[in-house]
């Protein structure tokens, strides 16, 4: 018995530390808002929505912050991303690299 107060003890704590971690990187984020670029390389159609969600996730709470993803104009994701970018303003749509 004594074992198991002692796992779940070390388990609540181990996600209390996450959660502490990413508090202060959000944090961190929040307060230099002096503006940066969160790219999305290349994406795919089947984790499109989520990769862009989880970038959007990242910078909502920055004000000068913008996501670029990389797509091909003949893409399946492009479609995703041009959807997403409607709900994100903050999405700025890509062919190539160069165009950053």
């Amino acid at each position: 018995m004594y074992i198991a107060v002692i796992f779940i003890v070390v388990f609540f704590a181990v996600i209390g530390l996450a959660a502490f971690i990413g508090g202060l990187v959000k944090a961190h984020l929040c307060s230099h808002t002096e503006g940066f670029i969160l790219l999305v390389p290349y994406v795919d159609e089947d984790n499109a929505e989520a990769r862009i969600r989880s970038a959007a996730m990242m910078t909502e709470a920055s004000r000068d912050c913008r996501i670029v993803c990389v797509c091909d104009e003949n893409d399946p994701a492009r479609a995703i991303c041009e959807k997403m970018s409607v709900q994100y303003p903050q999405i700025e749509i890509v062919n190539e690299y160069s165009e950053i």
